[in-house]
């Protein structure tokens, strides 16, 4: 048709001119109509992420509610005690406990729910009320000591490797046992747990390893419950340790051969003087008392 046509005008052919039919044919719109869809789409994306805020909002603050709504969990209980000091207490389920001087117990929030837990550093005495569906454990940092309806007491002191435990009436299991026991003639339990019964003492290695003890004697372990003290053939620097830590004084030997003799006595509710009395008949020494200081020296024998 273009040659027809061009023939008839005589204008020569212009190969750069092509008309060029496209498959699809859309109107071409307006610029302000761009505009606007572009501005539609922002509002959309907009809106989406409010929508995405808001739903994030109102999860949290459910999240918080139902935090607020659970019941919170009681605070441990410390009970403490300084050089020269005892505690007693009774707790809620009837189970009392004794502690010794230099000592702490916790009473884990949440006792009796269901398991009734405290954790010991230093000398405890348990009386417990026993109870199946709530048992009672005292955790130290060598083992856990499980009560079965009884009286015991722990020595678990952190300046010591190992942990004792003597029981008066019922008995107690003792988690961790290792499992060459070589010190113990008791046969193993099928619980992996060492069974103390009434009238024996056990003791606890720095692994965990537990093992009875020789019938040791049980009542002079719970000695200290009574006030009173007993020592059998105990080095006279460790019988000082242990007056320092219920009179709340430092004893100093001056003469350092009384570093090998043992002492072997009991003192009934003494007073700090009386039982520097005890020491210094028994051991043949002076003590001399400066403020919370007391040292003993050597009495020297008189020239014939």
């Amino acid at each position: 048709m273009w040659k027809s046509i061009a023939t008839r005008i005589d204008v020569e052919q212009a190969p750069s001119l092509r008309l060029v039919a496209p498959h699809h044919t859309h109107p071409a719109l307006p610029r302000g109509n761009s505009r606007r869809r572009n501005l539609a789409g922002w509002v959309t994306i907009a809106a989406c992420l409010v929508l995405f805020a808001g739903v994030w909002a109102d999860q949290r603050a459910e999240r918080s509610r139902a935090r607020e709504r659970r019941p919170a969990q009681p605070p441990t209980r410390e009970y403490r005690t300084e050089a020269g000091q005892r505690a007693s207490v009774t707790l809620p389920d009837g189970s009392a406990f004794q502690l010794g001087p230099m000592s702490v117990l916790r009473v884990l929030g949440g006792y009796g729910s269901p398991d009734r837990v405290v954790e010991l550093e230093g000398d405890g005495y348990f009386n417990v009320t026993h109870d199946e569906k709530h048992p009672f454990s005292v955790r130290t940092a060598r083992t856990t000591i499980r009560d079965i309806g009884t009286r015991f007491v722990v020595r678990a002191r952190p300046t010591e490797r190992s942990v004792e435990v003597a029981v008066a009436d019922g008995e107690v299991a003792i988690d961790r046992i290792a499992s060459g026991r070589a010190a113990s003639s008791e046969p193993s339990q099928p619980s992996g747990a060492l069974m103390v019964t009434a009238g024996r003492a056990a003791l606890i290695d720095e692994q965990g390893a537990a093992r009875l003890l020789p019938r040791a004697s049980v009542a002079a372990r719970f000695a200290w419950t009574r006030g009173e003290f007993v020592f059998d053939h105990v080095l006279v620097p460790n019988v000082l340790a242990e007056l320092g830590r219920w009179y709340g004084s430092s004893f100093v030997l001056a003469d350092k051969s009384l570093d090998t003799v043992r002492l072997t006595t009991v003192l009934r509710g003494e007073t700090m003087l009386e039982a520097l009395v005890v020491l210094e008949t028994a051991l043949d020494v002076d003590a001399r008392v400066e403020g919370d200081r007391v040292t003993l020296t050597r009495r020297t024998k008189p020239q014939r």
